[in-house]
């Protein structure tokens, strides 16, 4: 039986080598006023390494939650991850001037429409949030993001 067996250097590079492959469990904290925290949420959404475990936000309104929700649906993988936010739901209904400001400033006009410019790069106008929609929520969409850092978060976790 020892003499089937491959030597202990080679099944430890092997079993090295199956780690590597094996997805990563992540939950990812996030604020949305800045593109960055956007575009890192679609990679990890995107990643076949990242098992993206969950998502929580701050300060967390509807309209961070709506478009967390619209991102995870986008990348096809929202019925796995749970969204947490704090303070949830009071937050809810706050204001969050940057998305609001951002998604009102950055939709095409009619005329660039009727140019072909939509915006987001090149010709002028348009702008990163404009390429997002945010989808409606309600309380039973989010979660407190304490609770979902505590009940996610362990050993095997990346946060």
């Amino acid at each position: 039986d020892r003499a089937l067996r491959p030597p202990p250097a080679v099944r430890a590079s092997s079993m090295a080598a199956a780690a590597a492959k094996a997805p990563i469990d992540i939950v990812f904290d996030m604020e949305t006023g800045d593109p960055d925290d956007v575009l890192t949420l679609l990679l990890l959404a995107g990643h076949p390494r990242a098992r993206l475990r969950a998502v929580t936000v701050t300060p967390g309104t509807r309209s961070q939650v709506g478009l967390i929700r619209w991102i995870l649906q986008q990348m096809g993988v929202e019925g796995g991850v749970r969204v947490g936010a704090q303070r949830w739901p009071e937050n809810a209904d706050k204001p969050i001037p940057q998305i609001d400001r951002l998604r009102r400033e950055v939709r095409p006009s009619d005329s660039q429409k009727a140019h072909g410019d939509e915006g987001g790069g090149g010709g002028g106008g348009g702008g990163f949030y404009a390429f997002f929609q945010v989808v409606e929520v309600g309380d039973g969409d989010c979660e407190r993001a304490a609770d979902v850092l505590l009940q996610e978060c362990d050993e095997r976790t990346t946060l």
